[in-house]
């Protein structure tokens, strides 16, 4: 009886220390203003680090990056994304074939060219509330008035994503007024942004 416990604690301290050493990022400390949020989605293998040990948390995040998040996010854990179809030579084409069936993108919007480049605050707010919309089947919200100072830059498709994703509270605006739609987020922001998607109650 005593070997059974003895045993039973070993695996409940293994399992206990792997589930803390699992998601820790040398360039990640507690006090980052992210962690908690970071630290989440690492548990639910929705995010992952460099090989190295690292996050990089303050680097850029790519269109390709970010749609695996959003795509991850979205998805059922049981579904084994490695073996769908691929809609680019790309690491990231698996995602890209689901984001283009589910019509979170268009067949043309993300190509060779540019999904390793950094994604725009516009291209966030799109990409976030048609996966919400279509993938999770959250009704549409444009409930909330957009009044950012540089509201002129959006035309009217864009406003009605954008509204969705302010209205869910994935995305604010800043300080200032703003909402800055061509400005680069950082992999932090980034994922600032997809723990809400998947932690705000529908």
């Amino acid at each position: 009886m005593k070997n059974k416990i003895l045993i039973f604690l070993t695996l409940v301290v293994l399992f206990t220390a792997t589930s803390v050493f699992a998601v820790t990022f040398t360039d990640l400390p507690e006090e980052h203003w992210a962690f908690e949020y970071i630290t989440d989605l690492t548990e639910k293998e929705v995010v992952n680090g460099y090989p190295d040990g690292t996050f990089n948390p303050e680097g850029t995040i790519s269109r390709g990056e970010f749609l695996k998040l959003v795509i991850a996010a979205s998805m059922p854990k049981d579904i084994p994304i490695v073996i769908m179809p691929s809609a680019l030579d790309h690491w990231a084409g698996q995602y890209l074939h689901l984001a283009i069936t589910y019509g979170v993108v268009s067949p043309s919007a993300i190509t060779l060219e540019n999904i390793d480049l950094p994604i725009t605050r516009r291209e966030m707010a799109a990409m976030i509330t048609k996966a919400d919309v279509r993938m999770r089947g959250v009704p549409k919200n444009t409930e909330k008035s957009i009044t950012f100072t540089d509201f002129g830059k959006f035309d009217a498709s864009e406003l009605d994503v954008l509204t969705h994703a302010i209205s869910q509270e994935y995305l604010n605006g800043y300080p200032d007024g703003s909402f800055g739609p061509d400005n680069e987020m950082t992999r932090a922001e980034a994922a600032t942004v997809v723990y809400r998607y998947t932690n705000i109650e529908k």
